[in-house]
């Protein structure tokens, strides 16, 4: 039941390797610097990663030990 977000086409082709399912695209993220950053941390005591936006959420979590991933991707602007 577990799912990870990655840009990174290396990083899903070796989980699908390892017997994780392609799911493709799951949303579209932006590359302008202005767009909002979404961070990665993972939890190396459970496996689990941890998405947010809240730089001070994250610093939190790494505070306690969750391993800085950087960031994940840029959210992109909904279009009206």
């Amino acid at each position: 039941g577990l799912h990870h977000y990655t840009l990174d086409e290396k990083e899903k082709n070796t989980l699908v390797s390892f017997g994780w399912h392609d799911e493709k695209v799951a949303w579209y993220t932006s590359k302008k610097p202005q767009s909002a950053p979404v961070f990665r941390v993972y939890n190396p005591n459970d496996g689990n990663h941890h998405y947010t936006m809240n730089k001070q959420e994250k610093d939190f979590l790494v505070s306690f030990g969750w391993q800085d991933e950087g960031l994940a991707f840029r959210t992109a602007p909904i279009e009206k």
